[in-house]
């Protein structure tokens, strides 16, 4: 029997984050390269018809429905193993989403996985409200600002880093200028905290990782110009989700 999810990712890109949470919540997955430059998976097909978007990370549900943007596909994942029933998720999805040909809700997989239990291991709701507590908790509405930040503040300007179409000067004298200014106020966010939002691991380290792992590489900045982000990345990669992820798209961030 085939994995209720499919991950569609490109090699260290932002759908390393999601690749992330779901070793974070031990989810049955299939994962898929595609070349970004080519719209072309590793199966040969074509990704535009698969996700006409054309970016990764994007998730495919029961081999039917796609869902996209990092910020909303971690939250789905969370959801969707809350509880002893996460296919309570389905029902109450949109009904654009519920009549998708073929769909139907009452045998929906359970992502929901017993582990089996160690002493001093948190259990899957322990996991599941350290990632997302429920709302209305208002550290819930935190962690999707912190989110929401990443992709709008961050991770925005980085793709212009990237850009080979984009000039070097504009490059260092526009977008690396934003760069600094929002890692200056993380660092100091990271000052007396473990984490982003505290001292348990919550679903914007993820992807705040994955921002870092590219500093090296995508411009002239180094890490060590923000110490407290240094010593929160040094601690991201201690964390077996994230080199399990690491590894299996064999990157060798977890060597710096």
């Amino acid at each position: 029997m085939s994995a209720p999810l499919k991950l569609f990712y490109a090699k260290g890109a932002c759908s390393l984050a999601t690749r992330i949470i779901i070793h974070e919540l031990n989810l049955p997955c299939a994962f898929e390269s595609v070349n970004l430059q080519t719209k072309v998976t590793e199966r040969g097909e074509n990704f535009w018809a698969l996700n006409p978007k054309g970016s990764v990370p994007a998730l495919q549900i029961n081999n039917q429905t796609m869902l996209t943007e990092t910020p909303v596909i971690l939250e789905f994942l969370v959801e969707s193993c809350w509880g002893p029933n996460p296919t309570a998720s389905f029902a109450q999805a949109p009904q654009t989403f519920a009549q998708q040909p073929g769909f139907q809700p009452q045998q929906a997989p359970a992502f929901h996985q017993q582990q089996p239990q160690h002493p001093g291991q948190p259990n899957q709701i322990q996991v599941c409200e350290s990632l997302l507590p429920q709302a209305p908790s208002w550290k819930h509405y935190q962690i999707k600002e912190m989110l929401n930040f990443i992709s709008c503040e961050l991770h925005k300007n980085f793709s212009a880093l990237f850009n080979p179409e984009i000039p070097n000067a504009i490059k260092e004298n526009v977008f690396e200028k934003k760069i600094i200014a929002k890692l200056d106020q993380l660092d100091q966010t990271c000052c007396h905290n473990r984490y982003l939002l505290g001292n348990e691991f919550s679903l914007p380290d993820a992807s705040m990782f994955v921002i870092l792992s590219w500093l090296p590489k995508g411009s002239n900045l180094t890490l060590s110009r923000w110490p407290n982000l240094e010593k929160y990345y040094q601690a991201l990669k201690q964390r077996p989700s994230i080199q399990r992820a690491c590894e299996e798209e064999g990157l060798p961030y977890c060597n710096w």
